[in-house]
Order: structure tokens, then C-alpha cells, then sequence
């Protein structure tokens, strides 16, 4: 039997935060974009399209804006290091991708933003 691989994606979600290497972006802050995917087979859970036997994207929000809002990273790749950790220890998925980007990164030149894209697997 194939394998499934079914994708549930929560795109662009904003929060402010204080990540960064410079002092000035942990004492003011800035806004973080996150996108998570979540890949796995849920086609049983498709099927009897009972929302009990789905993932909660709800808690799976929670979980991105806590870690985000009240937690201080230097680089925005161990941001989304910790997301991928609690979100695959915790939803039973096989695989999660998270894109963390930062806009208007203080760096030299003219940047719109950085964004670091993690995939973790079981």
C-alpha cells in the first residue's frame, strides 16, 4: 500500500517578537511572519470529516504565537527550530516545514526581509 502524504498549511501567520543578534531587536521588538506545513496522512481523518479526529490548527496557532511572542531567539533558524520540535512531538504528523521571515532585517543594503525555511521529519 502507497504511503499518503496529505499537507495541512497555516500561511502567514504575524506575530511580534524580540529575535535577533542585536540588542536593539531585543529591547524594541518586530514583527515575524511564520508559515507551518504539516504533512502526514489524514485521509481517514478526511473521510468521516469529523473535526475531533483532525489536527487542530487552532492549537497548532497557540503554539506558534507562544513561542514566537514570548520566547527570545538570536536567529530566526532556532525560532523555527523550536516550532518544528513542539509542533512534530505533538501532532502526530509525519514531517513539519516552518518559514520563519523577519522583514526589514537590520542589515547593510536594501533587504525586504530574511526568512530561514526548516523541514523536520519523525
Amino acid at each position: 500500500m502507497n504511503k499518503k502524504s496529505d499537507i495541512l498549511r497555516l500561511r502567514d501567520m504575524r506575530f511580534f517578537g524580540y529575535h535577533g543578534a542585536y540588542p536593539e531587536e531585543k529591547r524594541l521588538g518586530g514583527q515575524f511572519r511564520v508559515t507551518v506545513e504539516l504533512r502526514g496522512d489524514f485521509s481517514y481523518d478526511n473521510t468521516n470529516d469529523d473535526l475531533k479526529r483532525s489536527i487542530d490548527l487552532a492549537a497548532v496557532y497557540r503554539i506558534v504565537e507562544e513561542i514566537v511572542a514570548d520566547k527570545s531567539f538570536n536567529l530566526i533558524e532556532t525560532l523555527a527550530e523550536e516550532i518544528a520540535d513542539l509542533l512534530l512531538g505533538g501532532f502526530g504528523v509525519d514531517s513539519v516545514t516552518v518559514t520563519v521571515v523577519k522583514d526589514h532585517p537590520p542589515i547593510p543594503g536594501s533587504v525586504q526581509s530574511i526568512e530561514a525555511v526548516i523541514t523536520r521529519e519523525r
